[in-house]
This record gives structure tokens, C-alpha cells and sequence, in this order.
């Protein structure tokens, strides 16, 4: 999960070899991925929006301006 201005591209540096899907997206005909579909959620995003993402069971856990939550 992405916010207004931040890029994916660190992503693919810092998690090689890592499925990256979107949870939202703009893209026409490409719908995103449910929370229910993914391992782990990596959110740049406020807080309250992060949580807006998380499944019932999952915690959210804050890393400066990066959020992430995996399955429990």
C-alpha cells in the first residue's frame, strides 16, 4: 500500500526475488489484490490508512514511515 507520493521501485531493491501485488491500484483491468490473498502487507502510508488494509487477526507493526503486518 502506497501513499499519494511515494515510489514502489525501492521495493523491488530492498525484496528481491519478492511477488509484489497492490492492494490498491488505478491501472483500468487491473484489479488489486485482496489483504486475504498476500502473505504480509507493507504499507507507506499514515497510520489510520495502513489499518484500514488489515484483516481481522493481523497487527499492525510501524517502522518509521513504513508500516507492515504479516499473517498470523
Amino acid at each position: 500500500m502506497q501513499g499519494e507520493d511515494t515510489w514502489e521501485y525501492p521495493w523491488w531493491v530492498l525484496l528481491p526475488g519478492t511477488r509484489i501485488d497492490a492492494l490498491q491500484t488505478l491501472v483500468p483491468g487491473y484489479p488489486p489484490v485482496t489483504p486475504e490473498q498476500v502473505d504480509a502487507i507493507v504499507c507507506v502510508a499514515p497510520v489510520p490508512t495502513c489499518q484500514h488494509y488489515l484483516p481481522t487477526g493481523w497487527t499492525l507493526r510501524t517502522q518509521g514511515i513504513v508500516s507492515y503486518a504479516v499473517r498470523p
